[in-house]
């Protein structure tokens, strides 16, 4: 029975409460009323504000094509130089032996906190060890995913180090009236998601609500997952140049981990709860805009069931920028942010009280963009980052952007990501230190981007990334004597040979100078689609080789294959076959993924 699920409540409520307003708001259309001019509320896209950046955007549409559950498996096959590894269905797991680790260009850290995974822009992550929870991120609710590659600690601070997840929920409505959509799926191994998700507007006051139910009993014995997953997004037009957006979520699932097959574990829960928000105001004018938000999260983790660890965290900050458009064709960009985090753990199997730490931490920034002559696009700032126990950073971006021909973009960029040490770091357990300096990292790109008319579109990328003082366990205390040099090419393409066929393909080729457990020097993914009147079918397809483990490497190649039908453009009714040539093989060592496997899921929107 899972316990504490007030977020459910929350969410609950809200779609309740909320939508006899809206449905009062429907039945009232038919009296005639005044002209009013409609303003879509803003939102968390950081895409228009990384001008020189490689950048992949994935929106609904592509969403709802992917037959993705999740954040991470959304991402994995789409983006090129990225990879996730998992363990089974929906179960990435938490702390020792969980999967759901991402890299970007080769950063990731061992636990992942070298890439910062934001929601609506809010930092989201663990408070003492600094990772964050690939369980806490299903599709359901989010409207788009942004990812940026390579360092990014100008804008977005601490972890930054390989990249940047934005996870953007649910649009907010900008016409009266309600909306609701309703999902259930199920599949083998005991597998089902049930959930619902409302919006609606009423005058100036806007808000979209969801729940989701996952459970599994996972392919392994002793694998199972069960979830919940809530989301609350209201916004509200002060006035024509001022707005205010309110998002909260929370999750409270339970996850068994089966151990690897060469030692398995019997009895090994582990229990999260976690819940968060923010609000943030926009202001946007002719010449200026900005965002200020005011967010925080908390955390209770209860390891109990494997090896006696409690802990509870949470995370407090405050984030801003305001951009200046003073002169032509120059915008010039000015914020900042300050993060309190921390928590307090123990292990109740030994009586051991961990105790209570907390970390300050925050920076300043200036960033400009000019383009010169409609062609050319240059961007450099630099940003002052003041970090506890370590000395002041100093973190310079440069980046430019060549509009060669009318089909032809030339760009490249050279920043300077940073990863503080988290609170695991410098307090709890051995080895840790308060001796550790902060990791950082050099990362420099150059690529071009071709279209050949609406046919085919090439984006291909060469990254070189230079990273020290890397952390590294060496009892009795850690020390900051790591260094890795990772360099690679990244491709991705979309192919439109007619209005009914596509194909998206990326690639991913990694060299490093020390190969890292986990990671491949070579991945290949590609999509056929074919969309036919009301039907889609849709094959994906993993080529992985080399994948690093301890004592081998493994190759695999896996297919999944889906069908869509689309009825009356409300309900959409969909059939996958995950695996379809039933491949034996890994992304996690000693946890085989699962063979061939089916799921149905159908959703009525009304």
């Amino acid at each position: 029975m899972m316990k504490n699920q007030y977020f459910v409540l929350l969410a609950a409520i809200g779609i309740c409460f909320l939508s006899p307003l809206a449905l009062r708001t429907a039945l009232a259309q038919e009296v005639e009323l005044p002209e009013v001019v409609v303003y879509d509320f803003p939102d968390s896209s950081i895409a228009g504000r990384e001008a020189t950046s490689s950048i992949t955007i994935i929106d609904r549409d592509e969403i709802e094509q992917s037959g993705a559950s999740d954040v991470y498996e959304l991402i994995s096959g789409r983006v090129p130089g990225v990879f996730v590894d998992q363990r089974g269905i929906f179960n990435y797991g938490i702390g020792p032996g969980s999967s759901g680790s991402v890299s970007i260009r080769g950063l990731g850290g061992t636990p992942n906190d070298q890439v910062l995974v934001l929601i609506d822009g809010q930092p989201t992550k663990m408070g003492i060890f600094g990772h964050p929870i690939p369980d806490a991120y299903p599709l359901q609710d989010v409207e788009r995913v942004e990812v940026l590659r390579g360092s990014h600690s100008l804008h977005y601070g601490d972890l930054a180090m390989g990249g940047v997840i934005n996870i953007i929920t649910r649009s907010l409505r900008t016409e009266d009236g309600i909306s609701t959509r309703l999902l259930a799926g199920g599949g083998e191994y005991h597998s089902y998601q049930a959930g619902i998700q409302q919006s609606g507007k009423v005058d100036d006051f806007s808000y979209s609500a969801s729940i989701l139910r996952r459970e599994t009993e996972g392919h392994r014995p002793n694998s199972a997952f069960r979830g919940w997953n809530a989301n609350l997004k209201a916004g509200y037009h002060i006035s024509k140049n001022w707005q205010m957006v309110f998002n909260g979520w929370g999750e409270d699932f339970s996850v068994e981990d089966p151990g690897p097959v060469f030692a398995p574990h019997t009895e090994d829960t582990r229990d999260v709860i976690r819940a968060g928000g923010g609000v943030t105001v926009y202001n946007t004018f002719d010449s200026t805009r900005g965002a200020f938000t005011a967010y925080g999260q908390k955390g209770k983790h209860d390891f109990t069931g494997y090896d006696g660890w409690k802990s509870h965290d949470r995370t407090l900050g405050l984030t801003g920028y305001q951009s200046f458009e003073t002169i032509a064709d120059n915008v010039m960009e000015i914020g900042g942010d300050i993060q309190d985090s921390g928590g307090d753990g123990e292990n109740v199997d030994i009586e051991k009280d961990f105790g209570r730490f907390y970390d300050t931490q925050g920076g300043i920034y200036l960033d400009d963009q000019h383009i010169f002559w409609d062609l050319l696009t240059v961007q450099a700032g630099v940003r002052l980052q003041m970090v506890e126990h370590a000395d002041t950073q100093w973190l310079p971006r440069f980046g430019a952007r060549y509009q060669l021909t009318g089909s032809t973009v030339l760009h490249s960029q050279i920043s300077r990501g940073y990863r503080s040490p988290t609170i695991r770091d410098l307090y709890l357990f051995p080895p840790s230190s308060l001796d550790l300096d902060p990791e950082e990292a050099w990362s420099s790109e150059l690529g071009i981007r071709q279209s050949f008319g609406s046919f085919l579109s090439i984006d291909l990328t060469g990254y070189y990334i230079d990273a020290e003082n890397l952390i590294v366990y060496m009892p009795p205390q850690a020390e900051n004597t790591g260094g890795l040099v990772n360099k690679g090419i990244e491709l991705s393409s979309v192919i439109t040979p007619c209005d009914w066929f596509e194909m998206l393909i990326s690639y991913t080729y990694l060299d490093q100078n020390h190969r890292i457990e986990g990671l491949a020097p070579n991945v290949l993914n590609w999509i056929n689609r074919v969309i036919w009147r009301e039907y889609s079918l849709q094959s994906t397809t993993s080529l992985v080789d080399d994948l690093h483990f301890s004592d081998r490497n493994e190759d695999y190649c896996v297919t999944d294959l889906k069908l869509s039908y689309t009825l009356n453009e409300t309900a959409i009714f969909t059939f996958k076959i995950n695996n379809i040539f039933d491949e034996d093989y890994e992304m996690v060592e000693g946890y085989p993924m699962p063979g061939r496997w089916v799921w149905g899921e159908v959703s009525v929107t009304f």
